[in-house]
């Protein structure tokens, strides 16, 4: 008998928070594939680098909030919100990463308005303009001074 080694195709990188179509709904599936490989002559996603950018932005958006009032890496079921600066940073990562040099270019410039709008929204909820869903860090602590 004769085992036959067949790769799984469709395979689809994934991570805490979000994972290959959520970078793809925001940037559309044809520039994520032509993104994520390193040869411009190829077409179709490598799900090895894609993983690369997915990690990189869930790092990046939990190292954000890791001294702060929210209990990381988040739990639950994960907002909008965060969903979005994931896939945005990943997106933007895979742009940036891609093997070839933009300089001055339409698109880049527009990628790194998105990139900028995501920390912006960031800083926000970490100075607390703005509130997260998610489990806080310690939440038997006060949040305000404790008298006797």
């Amino acid at each position: 008998m004769t085992i036959v080694m067949v790769p799984i195709s469709g395979a689809v990188a994934s991570g805490r928070y979000i994972n290959q179509s959520d970078i793809e709904n925001v940037f559309g599936i044809d520039n994520i594939a032509r993104w994520s490989q390193m040869d411009n002559d190829v077409d179709t996603a490598d799900t090895t680098r894609i993983q690369q950018a997915i990690d990189t932005a869930e790092t990046s958006v939990d190292d954000s909030f890791r001294n702060s009032e929210y209990k990381i890496p988040f739990t639950g079921t994960i907002s909008s919100t965060i969903i979005n600066w994931c896939a945005i940073i990943a997106g933007a990562w895979l742009y940036q990463n891609r093997g070839h040099l933009d300089t001055g270019t339409e698109d880049g410039e527009k990628y790194d308005r998105r990139l900028k709008a995501v920390r912006e929204d960031i800083l926000k909820y970490q100075t607390r303009i703005k509130k997260l869903d998610v489990a806080a860090h310690n939440p038997s602590s006060p949040t305000a001074p404790h008298f006797f």
